[in-house]
């Protein structure tokens, strides 16, 4: 019996002992910026479909497609990049800071559009009113058009 559970316990070593991939960068391998442009577009995507998945369907756009053809790779290149990154937390923690950042600038400068837009409605809608006023201030009432025609 006590060599039987020597045999089993060197079958289940040699087991434990696989070959582990390890980190093999594509052939072609994007850039730490083309990567976060890559994230950056991903993010934006998901937004779009989130927030106008009806329209986003009616397009019939692919976004795996989209992706490929706007950063000129394939889809396997594209996996493949996203696998190699992810073996590396510091690289990819770098990308991600990057995308965040662009992400966030991007939405300051929508905010900060809405804001003016919003300013520049409110002060034109001023105006209109301020001339309503004055227009209607300086027109002369219906009675008094009346008396006056009397006269």
């Amino acid at each position: 019996m006590p060599k039987y559970i020597l045999y089993i316990l060197l079958f289940l070593s040699i087991l434990s002992c696989q070959n582990v991939d390890k980190n093999i960068a594509p052939d072609k391998i994007l850039t730490k910026n083309q990567m976060a442009l890559v994230l950056m577009d991903v993010a934006q995507l998901k937004i779009i479909k989130t927030n106008y998945s009806k329209e986003f369907e009616n397009i019939g756009v692919n976004s795996n497609d989209y992706l490929c053809a706007k950063h000129d790779v394939d889809s396997i290149t594209l996996q493949e990049n996203l696998r190699y990154y992810s073996y590396e937390p510091n690289v990819l923690k770098e990308i991600y800071e990057k995308v965040y950042d662009s992400l966030e600038k991007s939405k300051n400068q929508i905010t900060n559009f809405i804001e003016k837009q919003s300013k520049i409605q409110e002060t034109k809608t001023k105006k209109k009113d301020s001339v309503h006023i004055k227009n209607s201030q300086n027109k002369p009432s219906s009675n008094v058009l009346k008396n006056k025609t009397r006269n």
